[in-house]
């Protein structure tokens, strides 16, 4: 079997220790911030798949569809987007 090298041994063990160290619960209000920020900086014509992933990662009902709507109007409004309605 392949042995694994000091160097590669701390870097495991240390990544664990951060894991186990950072591992605390984030709020809503935090996941809805994180959203919001996938949703501001998804990459040109993404929006709509950056919407379903990151909803896809919150429970139901946490991003409320008014929310949703002026983050998607920031959104196209500042890459200057037409979009029908």
């Amino acid at each position: 079997p392949a042995r694994e090298s000091p160097a590669a041994k701390r870097r495991t063990s240390s990544m664990a220790e951060y894991v186990e160290e950072e591992d605390e619960e984030v709020s809503d209000e935090e996941k809805v911030a994180i959203v919001q920020h996938f949703l501001l900086n998804s990459p040109p014509g993404e929006f709509d798949e950056v919407k379903g992933d990151a909803l896809a990662l919150v429970q139901d009902g946490l991003v409320s569809d008014s929310m949703l709507a002026g983050v998607c109007r920031a959104y196209n409004k500042d890459a200057l987007r037409v979009v029908d309605l």
